[in-house]
């Protein structure tokens, strides 16, 4: 609750504000940055202690009181027993974990991309679906995406399924794209993936991989429905406002 979007719209804000206030050692939070790997506006810490410190790192972060900021241009990597982060003036030393903490939290939200072998199975915490079951390889290995020939393409990709079980280790991934839906059953769908597919290794290389992740919630898992009963997929979006 200590991120800007939700706390804004807690029923009792003062509440979480007193609890946080109790926190024994100051923490050290990332400063809003709109870099890649900062932390945006929308999840910035709101629920700040007293003595808490803010670590900047990026250039567009302003408006924070100096005394309650470590710039990391100011700092050292000390190796001791433990690695310390060490203002060279000597105002400030703590341990890398704690410094570094908050960005560890929130990559930690995105575990399920952790996963690079070749196959993951579908992993669930009660009922709870945590990471899909994905299966991970080389771009290059679905050959259908060379061949020019529609029909033969579509034979192709339907006999080519078999390789996404393998479990041969392949290199991770280093090019994404928002994801697209793989219908092996549409000439369409096949063409889609297929121009993604030669893009990706136009972009990356050779090492270029792709994902393919298994469809979950099914299609009968669809929560909205019309008056006969059949089930469509939706995307449900909302624009928050606060005053």
């Amino acid at each position: 609750m200590r991120y800007a979007h939700l706390l804004a719209f807690h029923p009792k804000r003062r509440h979480p504000r007193r609890h946080a206030a109790r926190s024994a050692r100051p923490a050290v939070w990332f400063a809003e940055s709109g870099q890649i790997g900062g932390t945006s506006t929308r999840l910035s810490n709101v629920l700040p202690s007293p003595g808490d410190l803010r670590l900047v790192f990026s250039r567009d972060s302003c408006g924070y009181d100096p005394a309650a900021t470590v710039a990391i241009g100011d700092c050292d990597l000390i190796a001791l027993p433990r690695v310390l982060v060490r203002r060279r003036d000597g105002t400030f030393e703590r341990s890398l974990l704690e410094v570094v903490g908050d960005l560890i939290a929130a990559r930690a939200l995105t575990i399920s991309t952790w996963c690079q072998r070749a196959h993951t199975p579908r992993v669930t915490i009660d009922d709870l679906v945590v990471s899909r079951e994905t299966w991970r390889l080389p771009a290059t290995e679905p050959a259908f995406a060379d061949t020019t020939d529609e029909s033969a393409r579509y034979l192709q990709a339907r006999r080519g399924r078999a390789p996404w079980t393998a479990t041969a280790p392949v290199p991770p991934v280093r090019w994404r794209e928002k994801p697209i839906y793989a219908d092996l059953t549409s000439l369409a769908s096949i063409d889609l993936i297929s121009r993604a597919l030669r893009r990706s290794r136009r972009t990356v290389g050779p090492d270029a991989t792709v994902n393919v992740v298994e469809m979950l919630p099914t299609p009968d898992q669809a929560w909205l429905t019309d008056a006969q009963g059949q089930r469509y997929t939706a995307e449900v979006r909302m624009v928050a406002v606060t005053s």
